[in-house]
């Protein structure tokens, strides 16, 4: 599995201040910040000085933005453990987007919806001190041998 300096880094902004959108290059602390805050402090050309940006996913069909809240299409290491009575296991995965309220990520494993399960985000080999919180699997859209799944933070 690549190390987070070998996913791709680039993700689509937006600045809170005048609504101007593009693609920023960011380091790995960047995405780490952008996904635990849910927004990053970055210069913003229109308005002329360091503003806030949060993190857009547009829709696959229409380019706009789809999400109530702040997603960035994020490729960070995630864990998920799940304990529930149809399957126990732990799987390290990658994420395809996050936000401060979920992720999505691919999965091998048959989690099904309403699922409770225990992630930790962004997870790192040997981090003790990263908490796991729990998730709800909201969303599971199978595939080619592999599934992606969309989780919701409980609080």
């Amino acid at each position: 599995m690549p190390g987070p300096d070998q996913l791709p880094r680039e993700t689509l902004l937006a600045c809170i201040a005048c609504g101007t959108q593009q693609p920023f290059e960011l380091n790995p602390t960047q995405m780490i910040e952008l996904v635990r805050n849910g927004q990053l402090r970055l210069p913003c050309p229109a308005c002329g000085t360091v503003t806030s940006w949060y993190g857009l996913e547009p829709d696959r069909r229409t380019g706009t933005n789809r999400r109530s809240s702040r997603h960035s299409r994020l490729q960070l290491r995630i864990r998920v453990r799940c304990s529930s009575p149809e399957l126990v296991s732990t799987e390290v995965a990658t994420t395809t987007s996050a936000s401060l309220h979920g992720a999505s990520f691919i999965s091998s494993r048959r989690l099904t919806e309403g699922m409770v399960v225990h992630v930790i985000l962004p997870y790192s080999e040997g981090d003790t001190e990263s908490l796991e919180r729990r998730a709800r699997v909201v969303r599971v859209e199978p595939g080619n041998g592999v599934n992606e799944i969309a989780v919701q933070f409980l609080t």
